[in-house]
């Protein structure tokens, strides 16, 4: 009974585009309170935004074009491919990350001793700037 319910999580999660193989997650946080704002793209443009003190929640949807979805992951990948040592958080942080078949690459800034790439920077402000105007709708 457990499996089936599992299964069918999955399934739901799956069709919802919360699970896929390849996806790119952008965000911060730290501070005060460590919240953690993250936005996780998948290829075929949907974006899903969440946020938490551990696992991060995904509980809004909304949409980008599928061309701009498929260049920031693209983007991403070759960032992460090219920076994978770079791990430098500070007390506020902020990062990207390419998942591919559930392994992940990440680049981690915020210390001002370690200032990131500047293309890495770049990258990071194009996709909050397309990002956070998108009009989200909660998960179902």
């Amino acid at each position: 009974m457990k499996l089936a319910g599992l299964i069918g999580l999955f399934l739901i999660c799956t069709y919802n585009g919360i699970a896929q193989e390849k996806f790119i997650s952008v965000g911060s946080g730290g501070g005060f309170a460590g919240t953690v704002t993250t936005y996780k793209i998948i290829p075929n443009g949907k974006v899903f935004k969440g946020s938490g003190l551990g696992d991060i929640k995904f509980t809004e949807c909304g949409k980008i074009k599928k061309s701009a979805a498929k260049k920031f992951v693209s983007a991403v990948a070759d960032q992460t491919r090219l920076n994978t040592s770079f791990s430098h958080p500070g007390n506020l942080y902020y990062f990207i990350r390419y998942t591919e078949n559930g392994k992940e690459q990440t680049i981690t800034w915020g210390d001002a001793d370690h200032p990131v790439p500047a293309d890495v920077k770049k990258l990071y402000e194009e996709i909050q700037a397309s990002v956070t105007v998108i009009r989200y709708k909660p998960v179902k």
